[in-house]
């Protein structure tokens, strides 16, 4: 059976420290996060003919990205019981995004990417 995706992709700056292995937490840094979502679905809109509207996408994925560009993540309340590796960073995007959007059931994929080479992804849908 076919199936269909897309992926839109925003970035935004901010700060983010983890624990070393130690229990020591590293120092502040600033990544600028590239973040991919992707949606997938076996057909496509009838009066559209897309799988998702890319512009409610990009509307949705920019409010987040401003919500967290600038911020230093360790001292947002999103993250003050797990930490901000870019695995949490992806589920917390992942479901902001899902509440935002109105087919938050098509989302496959989340990705950060927190610098090149370095990505981390999130299945929202997967058991």
């Amino acid at each position: 059976m076919s199936t269909y995706e897309v992926s839109v992709r925003v970035s935004f700056s901010a700060a983010h420290a983890i624990p070393h292995g130690d229990g020591r937490m590293e120092k502040s840094h600033v990544h600028t996060w590239e973040t991919t979502a992707t949606f997938r679905s076996r057909s496509i809109d009838n009066e559209m003919g897309v799988v998702i509207d890319f512009l409610a996408v990009k509307t949705a994925m920019d409010a987040i990205a401003s919500r967290l560009g600038g911020e230093n993540l360790n001292d947002l309340d999103a993250f003050s019981a797990v930490t901000t590796s870019a695995e949490n960073v992806a589920a917390h995007i992942a479901g902001e995004l899902r509440r935002e959007l109105p087919d938050q059931n098509l989302l496959y994929r989340l990705s950060v990417t927190e610098a090149p080479g370095c990505e981390a992804a999130y299945y929202p849908n997967e058991t």
